[in-house]
């Protein structure tokens, strides 16, 4: 079966990874950028992982000295991002932030794909994006099993996903549930927000940029799709805890650079991200605006953490079918 190959090729360049990747502490400092680095997001401006790009870029160039340049690649949750990035040359001036939710499923379900996990380096995570199932605050319905009771009621009942783990969880649900959950795809959280403000659809998945929406009593939270309760809504209980997991890894905002990049400048770019990271400034921001954790996993764990999300990806696919 080709998604079986797929994970075990994974694994096994994800353990080499791990067993050959230099710890962060291994940089001798010899390594600088020789122009401008391009940090490529996978998703439009305005969004969460945007925001998260362009406030660690700015805190690198801060203490690192260098000049860094965010550019949007938006399109398929990240997965043009990803297919571009590939091709660029593993010099260091060029690396991505994606979110990891977004490319593990888009390469899980892939029709002839030209990249897999083991075509790019890893360089760290920033820390878990805080993508909830989310409707208007008027709507009929309080968590899924009450929006499950809505589509029964009235043929149906639409969501808006930006991302295909999100698409497969709908479908997974509304094939555990029989209700007429249909998936409406979105190009990206801002379409999402847009689509549910507008009475477009019924309901819809966003990563980051609902919360002020949460905030100012505009939306609420049906169900967060991470380990934790969402901070904006913390008696909401999350979609593990109302009964529905599937497999499903919590997504992390990833940092990604060509595979052929050189060890000293992975390290150097790793480092520089981990400073930035852990940094005061940057801790403050994520929690404080976006109700995110910062949490760097590292080279080697991010490795592992990307490989046992695709093997996770495999139980949602089998739930959804």
């Amino acid at each position: 079966m080709k998604l079986r190959k797929l994970l075990q090729s994974s694994l096994s360049v994800a353990i080499i990874g791990v067993a050959t990747a230099l710890p962060l502490q291994a940089w001798s400092g010899d390594w600088e950028p020789s122009a401008p680095i391009r940090l490529e997001v996978g998703f439009g401006p305005g969004g969460s992982a945007d925001t998260v790009a362009r406030l660690i870029a700015k805190q690198i160039e801060n203490e690192q000295g260098w000049k860094l340049v965010v550019e949007n690649k938006p399109g398929g949750g990240g997965t043009v991002m990803a297919g571009g990035l590939v091709r660029k040359p593993g010099d260091g001036l060029t690396f991505g932030l994606a979110v990891s939710e977004s490319l593990i499923y888009n390469l899980a379900t892939r029709q002839g794909s030209h990249y897999g996990l083991e075509d790019f380096a890893y360089l760290g995570t920033a820390g878990v994006a805080p993508i909830s199932w989310i409707a208007k605050s008027d709507a009929p319905y309080t968590d899924i099993e009450s929006l499950i009771d809505y589509a029964n009621s009235n043929d149906g009942a639409t969501v808006a996903v930006q991302s295909k783990g999100s698409e497969l969880l709908v479908r997974a649900i509304a094939k555990l549930s029989g209700a007429p959950l249909r998936p409406v795809p979105a190009q990206g959280g801002s379409t999402v927000l847009q689509h549910i403000l507008g009475g477009h659809v019924d309901s819809g998945f966003d990563g980051g940029a609902h919360i002020k929406y949460v905030e100012d009593g505009e939306l609420k939270v049906l169900a967060p799709a991470t380990r934790a309760r969402h901070p904006v809504a913390s008696d909401q209980l999350t979609l593990i805890e109302q009964g529905y997991e599937f497999g499903y890894e919590e997504p992390h905002f990833v940092f990604i650079a060509p595979k052929e990049l050189p060890a000293d400048a992975q390290s150097a770019l790793a480092t520089a991200l981990d400073s930035a990271i852990t940094s005061p400034e940057v801790i403050d921001v994520l929690k404080n605006s976006m109700h995110i954790e910062a949490n760097n996993l590292g080279v080697e764990q991010t490795a592992l953490m990307m490989t046992r999300s695709l093997r996770g990806a495999e139980q949602l696919i089998k739930a959804a079918e």
